[in-house]
């Protein structure tokens, strides 16, 4: 490793934004590959989860303004809370997972064949490795199923989005139509990497 690539290295750790990615985002992403690893009774389970835990961590670390491996340009005019409340952050991560899930039980059969493992058990896996409380079941039956079961994709955007809204940005309005365009797409794509994995 040459001397500029190590001064870039230590460039890149001390910048503000990369800080604020580790204290915000990076720093539970970790703690959410661990718990998958542990908890995880082949590798294919812990693949799956591996996926979702990259998945969730690209989606907010864009809608931050943390970095830009996801498109997030339809949400350039919000600004994040600079403090924002971790409680309230891990909600809306778990929101955004729990809807990732629900997209994926279009194709549960699939997922529960390569996994090689029941329902019940890949269920309690998901959430142990992403520390759902009795709250984030509650909100994933009651809130998040329901709402994809009367309104389908549609329906879960919207909810999701004004979640988002609250919790992360200082203006409070409804996403626009380019923001919910935004959103959905990446619970698509987030769905399609892991349907391709589940497919191999």
């Amino acid at each position: 490793m040459s001397i500029i690539t190590v001064i870039t290295a230590i460039q890149d750790f001390l910048s503000g934004t990369r800080r604020t990615y580790y204290r915000k985002v990076g720093k539970q992403t970790l703690k959410f590959y661990k718990l998958a690893s542990r908890i995880s009774v082949n590798e294919h389970q812990r693949r799956l989860l591996m996926i979702a835990a990259v998945s969730v961590d690209e989606v907010f670390a864009a809608l931050l303004g943390l970095d830009n491996k996801r498109n997030a340009e339809a949400f350039k005019g919000r600004h994040s809370y600079r403090k924002l409340q971790r409680k309230e952050l891990l909600v809306t991560v778990r929101y955004y997972l729990s809807a990732l899930l629900i997209m994926c039980s279009t194709f549960k059969e699939l997922l529960l064949a390569k996994v090689e493992i029941t329902e019940n058990d890949f269920m309690a896996g998901w959430r142990s490795a992403f520390e759902y409380s009795p709250a984030d079941m509650q909100i994933f039956d009651e809130i998040l199923a329901a709402t994809f079961r009367s309104k389908g994709i549609n329906g879960l955007v919207e909810v999701l989005g004004r979640q988002m809204v609250n919790t992360l940005y200082q203006e409070k309005q409804p996403l626009s139509e380019m923001e919910t365009a935004s959103l959905r797409a990446m619970i698509l794509d987030d769905m399609a990497a892991i349907k391709r994995y589940v497919e191999k």
